[in-house]
């Protein structure tokens, strides 16, 4: 999967991983001699992060939501957010000309904005440590922003005033950010398991 992302079928890759775990239900049913679970892991948000920097955004999403079946708990929806929020960030680039044109792509780009904040939104209501849900409440509040829901995101914010946790914002890659040295650093960092750096 990972030589033929850079083969002219872009949809291939992304249906040979999902294929891979048909019969896979979690990471404990994941059974390869020839490829550890943190290796298969790191294939996948290679992938994900690859397809994401490609403005191939359905084909980010698909493959985010198969590693969920081998993923850590939470992240295929980090993912999928980390790539709505970029599919929407494109989408507001292409919002130029026209007003009414531009209108209607903004509209989708908001559209994109409040899908990954609902995936936001779902993954902190699972977590349980305060670390955890500053976390991804920073992340949602960034997102609810962007969707024009500014209040709600003051809110969000407010809840983790004073709290003790230090939140290290990641960058998001940018649409048609085309910066390959950027995917080999996260490709070598993923490979040594280094997720934070990747």
């Amino acid at each position: 999967a990972e030589l033929q992302l850079k083969e002219k079928d872009r949809e291939g890759p992304a249906k040979l991983l999902e294929g891979a775990l048909l019969r896979v239900k979690s990471p404990e049913d994941y059974r390869n001699p020839l490829l550890p679970l943190a290796e298969a892991r790191a294939i996948y948000e290679v992938a994900v992060m690859h397809y994401r920097t490609s403005a191939e955004f359905p084909l980010s999403v698909r493959v985010a939501k198969a590693s969920a079946k081998i993923g850590e708990p939470g992240r295929d929806r980090t993912l999928i957010a980390e790539t709505l929020e970029a599919w929407g960030e494109g989408l507001e680039k292409q919002a130029t000309g026209d007003p009414e044109e531009a209108a209607k792509v903004k509209e989708a780009a908001q559209r994109k904005y409040q899908e990954a904040a609902a995936e936001l939104e779902s993954l902190m209501k699972e977590k349980t440590s305060a670390a955890d849900r500053k976390v991804v409440g920073t992340d949602l509040a960034r997102v609810l922003t962007k969707a024009g829901e500014k209040d709600r995101a003051k809110k969000l914010l407010d809840e983790f005033q004073g709290t003790d946790t230090v939140v290290v914002p990641v960058p998001v890659p940018v649409v048609g950010e085309k910066d390959t040295d950027f995917l080999q650093k996260g490709e070598s960092a993923l490979a040594t398991g280094d997720r934070i750096k990747a």
